[in-house]
């Protein structure tokens, strides 16, 4: 797979290796049933890098390189269940092709 922009080629891999090389952290999303007022207080757990609400009741958390993911995983939930949110699903984050490719046209076009 090709990544070009204004017809030059950008990056080449497979779809793997271009989502690999885009974010070496592990992203998770949490779907929650109800609006969770206390995402941003997700900060505050260790290896949590970043937190998002792209949408009312999704969160997306990015954790630091190299953190262990189930455990990190687990205390959010434990946070999360603690705090009264109830949870739909819980997710890795895999961006889209679309994503994929604005991110690395971007990347080029900061050089």
């Amino acid at each position: 797979m090709g990544i070009l922009s204004k017809g030059r080629l950008k990056q080449v891999g497979t779809l793997n290796e271009l989502k690999s090389h885009l974010s070496p952290q592990d992203v998770i999303e949490f779907e929650l049933a109800d609006v969770f007022e206390k995402w941003q207080d997700l900060k505050s757990i260790k290896n949590v890098k970043n937190v998002e609400l792209p949408k009312p009741i999704k969160i997306l958390i990015t954790l630091d390189e190299g953190a262990n993911t189930d455990q990190v995983t687990n205390e959010i939930l434990q946070y999360l269940v603690k705090s009264g949110g109830r949870i739909r699903s819980i997710t890795p984050f895999s961006p889209s092709l679309d994503e994929i490719y604005l991110k690395y046209v971007e990347e080029a076009e900061n050089r």
